[in-house]
């Protein structure tokens, strides 16, 4: 079940970003994951963010700044293109992977396509602000 989730370091950018929506999960200060049957009892005094999931992000990041991630899996093969369109004249960039000084031109999973639009996502907003 944690793989639905955004790693801990992005929720707290995203937290930054001011995203508060309502989650399901909720990482403690140093970042372990409880899903909300498991924090009803919690001090409110600990520090604590919200652990959005990979589609509650990705909507986030469509209805506050038309945003959006387009995910293209080559079938039969392992790889994925991703792109990230930037607005509503459906301008994009595409996601590239990093490897070794060379960019490379697909994913070799659909979760490492998603992290990399996270991860640019985020990067775009923190320029804006």
């Amino acid at each position: 079940m944690e793989k639905e989730f955004i790693p801990h370091e992005y929720a707290l950018t995203l937290k930054e970003l001011e995203f508060e929506e309502l989650c399901v999960g909720m990482f403690d200060e140093v970042g372990d994951l409880y899903i909300h049957c498991e924090f009803d009892n919690w001090n409110i005094n600990i520090d604590i963010c919200s652990a959005p999931t990979y589609q509650q992000a990705f909507r986030w990041f469509r209805e506050e700044y038309s945003m959006q991630v387009n995910i293209t899996t080559f079938v039969g093969q392992e790889q994925y293109d991703a792109e990230i369109i930037l607005d509503k004249e459906l301008n994009s960039l595409s996601i590239r992977k990093q490897e070794d000084d060379s960019w490379i031109e697909f994913f070799k999973s659909y979760e490492e396509a998603e992290l990399a639009c996270l991860r640019k996502l985020i990067e775009i907003c923190q320029k804006q602000k």
